[in-house]
């Protein structure tokens, strides 16, 4: 039997465009302002993940990684399938209309042992 090791950074995704993020931001009561452009939005972060430890947060938008372009979560997911565990896997996040640089170390997918 083999054994498939998937890598996991412990976030859920959704997609965003600047057609959404634009109705969103024009709500009188959405609580933040999202970057209008194309990416995988963090809508959360599992605790105790890498992605928890790297320091990524909710409403932050990852826009590449390993200098590919991310414009869904598809994209992202894809990018992540191909990590490797325990290596610095960088991604370029948006948070507060500021670019940012986060490397994160992808490990197991917990719980299918």
């Amino acid at each position: 039997m083999v054994k498939v090791i998937h890598p996991y950074l412990g976030v859920q995704l959704i997609s965003l465009n600047a057609k959404i993020a634009k109705e969103h931001n024009n709500d009188p009561n959405s609580l933040v302002q999202l970057p209008e452009r194309s990416g995988a939005l963090i809508q959360s972060v599992v605790p105790n993940s890498p992605a928890e430890r790297a320091g990524l947060k909710r409403g932050d938008l990852v826009i590449a990684a390993e200098d590919i372009l991310i414009n869904e979560p598809k994209a992202l997911l894809d990018e992540v399938e191909k990590a490797k565990i325990g290596k610095v896997f960088p991604l370029k996040i948006l948070r507060n209309n500021q670019e940012i640089k986060v490397n994160i170390k992808p490990e197991a997918l917990p719980g299918l042992t």
